[in-house]
């Protein structure tokens, strides 16, 4: 989910609406100006900075492959 920080209520509702319809959330990314930053300089934000936007990246990518095994 991104930018779930932004917008409490709403990514609540995505969540209750994913966990109705058994669809794992595996993240939650924070919103993080250097995302921007980095788009401004043509580069991925995993790229670009070790930001908090970047670990729940790395995260994600983590239990996306832990689950397709």
């Amino acid at each position: 989910m991104n930018k779930a920080d932004i917008n409490y209520e709403k990514a609540a509702e995505i969540e209750k609406f994913c966990n109705e319809n058994n669809i794992p959330v595996f993240s939650k990314i924070p919103y993080d100006k250097d995302v921007t930053l980095a788009q401004i300089e043509g580069k991925s934000v995993v790229e670009f900075s070790n930001c908090n936007a970047t670990v729940s990246i790395k995260n994600l990518w983590k239990e996306v492959f832990n689950a397709i095994g």
